[in-house]
Order: C-alpha cells, then structure tokens, then sequence
C-alpha cells in the first residue's frame, strides 16, 4: 500500500550476487577516481558514491549481471514482494517492470548475529520471562556474549548476563521464510 500511495519505493532490496570477477573489476576500475558523493555520517562512517555513465561499461556491467544464475535477497523479501504485487496490478507501465535494490558480491557481506538485548520486561520478573522462553526455546546461560553458531540459535542479553536460546525443533516450519530466524523470533 506504501509503493501504490507514494508511487515510489523507499527502501531498497538488499541482494548478494555469487563471485563475478568480471563485475568485482568493473567496479572497482569505477572506484578508483574521485567519487560523485562523498560524505561520512555522524556516526562516522564514511558513504561514497561513484557514477558509470560510461554506456559501454555499462552494458558490460550489465551482460555480467545478466549472465549470472541468481541473484539472492539478503533482506527484503516483503518489500520485492510488495513490488511484484504492485507489478501485477500495473502491468504494462516501465516502472512497474522493476524495484529499488542494492547489490554486493556475497563475500563483501558479513551476516550478524541475530541476538536480542532484553530492556523491557513489561512488569514479568527474569525468572518468569526465562520459564515462559523454555516453552519454546531451550535456554542455557552463558558466561560470555553469544555467537549463534547455527540457523534456531540466539543470544539474548538479559539484566546484565547472556544466555542461548535454541528454538525447539518442532516449532520450527518447514516453509522457507517461516523458518528463518527472523520469522522464527
């Protein structure tokens, strides 16, 4: 309802291509003069940008992409979900032929742990919070911060001390999406 409201996107679909050394090359020959925009945020990470308007380069670019056998959605499965709604019902009209996304080479990405940090118990004590979590998880404290080390594990940070949280197997379905670890949660 957002796109079709404001006839436009506003966040991006994050996808990872496979290794593409033709690609990783191309970009990084662009990268290498001044960059279009350059600016570091508050927080003091730097974001610059660099232009091809090169044609040629860019169908190169292109044919590269092209030319791979998948592009996979890192995050923003709902939002190309919602554009392929909005496609649907505009069927015919350019700009309803594709959907705002960000590409990077898979080995550039470094997936994060999926932890939680535990501020609000909303009037429950730690250890009814802790008994109504063992319903669906087993939960085992940790004298350190946790590193999931697979797909149903979590930390949890809690009142000044972690504990893993590992989903039960039962709970977990077998569609896709609904066993990811953000559905899961």
């Amino acid at each position: 309802h957002q796109i079709e409201a404001l006839n436009a996107q506003t966040g991006p679909v994050l996808l990872a291509h496979p290794d593409a050394p033709e690609v990783d090359a191309i970009l990084a020959q662009a990268a290498s003069g001044e960059p279009d925009a350059d600016v570091t945020a508050d927080d003091g990470i730097r974001h610059a940008i660099w232009a091809i308007r090169d044609p040629a380069v860019l169908q190169r670019l292109t044919s590269a992409f092209d030319a791979m056998p998948a592009l996979y959605i890192a995050d923003g499965h709902h939002r190309s979900a919602a554009a392929s709604r909005v496609a649907a019902a505009r069927r015919g009209t350019e700009s309803a032929n594709a959907f705002l996304s960000v590409i990077f080479p898979h080995h550039q990405m470094k997936i994060l742990d999926y932890n939680r940090v535990v501020k609000d118990l909303r009037g429950l004590s730690e250890a009814t919070l802790l008994q109504k979590l063992n319903t669906a998880f087993s939960v085992e404290p940790s004298a350190q911060r946790v590193h999931p080390s697979r797909p149903g594990e979590f930390g949890m940070y809690l009142a000044g001390k972690w504990h893993k949280l590992t989903i039960k197997p039962s709970l977990v379905p077998q569609a896709p999406v609904a066993s990811l670890d953000v559905s899961l949660l």
